[in-house]
Parts: structure tokens; sequence; C-alpha cells
């Protein structure tokens, strides 16, 4: 998993998309009508947003993700902190653990799953 956030800090850091652009305030934005990456692990979203200062990455639009440990489809918008390694993931549809559903619903979730990486303890807030 950890493999994977490097390779999105380092896809975001070359801004190799259909349309990107970076602020003053050192913030990458990618936008596509689906960004994929792959690599051990399957990401899709539609805006990723990276905020250099502080080492947050942000997925919006239809995140989802999939890993051997754990994945997550459909939701708003997930932050993931570089620092404390915490995913926070906002109104999703499923979330599974090592391949066992843990939360499923037919309409988004309402509310915050926060898992730290490596972590075997999922958090509803």
């Amino acid at each position: 998993m950890s493999r994977v956030l490097f390779f999105i800090t380092a896809f975001i850091s070359t801004a190799l998309t259909s349309s990107a652009q970076t602020s003053k305030e050192k913030i990458t934005i990618i936008k596509s009508d689906k960004v994929v990456l792959q690599k051990d692990s399957k990401f899709e979203c539609r805006q990723i947003t990276y905020y250099h200062a502080s080492g947050l990455i942000t997925l919006s639009d239809s995140a989802g993700l999939k890993t051997k440990k754990f994945g997550f489809t459909d939701a708003d918008k997930v932050v993931y902190d570089e620092k404390t390694r915490k995913m926070k993931i906002y109104n999703c549809h499923k979330f599974t653990m090592k391949g066992e559903v843990i939360i499923e619903a037919s309409a988004p979730l309402k509310g915050v799953i926060e898992y730290t990486l490596d972590d075997d303890k999922v958090y509803l807030l």
C-alpha cells in the first residue's frame, strides 16, 4: 500500500494527465473523466489534489481502491495524510478488509471511515 501511495505522489508531482494545474500555494490538481493508478493496487477517482506543504492527498468524485488488504468503492472523498499514514474515507458504498465485506450499503454510507495503513482496525466516525 505504501508503494501505491508513493506512486500516487510521484504521479501527482509529474502531473501527467489530461488536465493539470499547479497554483501558487503549491497545490497540484489532476482532473480527468477517470484517473486509474495501478501498481499492486488499483485506485480510481476523477480528481486528485495534492497539498505539497501539508502532505495531504485528496481523491474525490467516485473514489475507489482495491488492494489485497482492504478496499472501498464510490467514496465521495478520500483524504490521506502522508505524515500520520491515516486515510479518511467519506460516504462510501462498500468497505472490505482482507476480502471480507465490513460495510455495504445501496446508498452511500453517511459517515467517515478512518483507516491507518498497516493497521487491522477500521474506525467509523
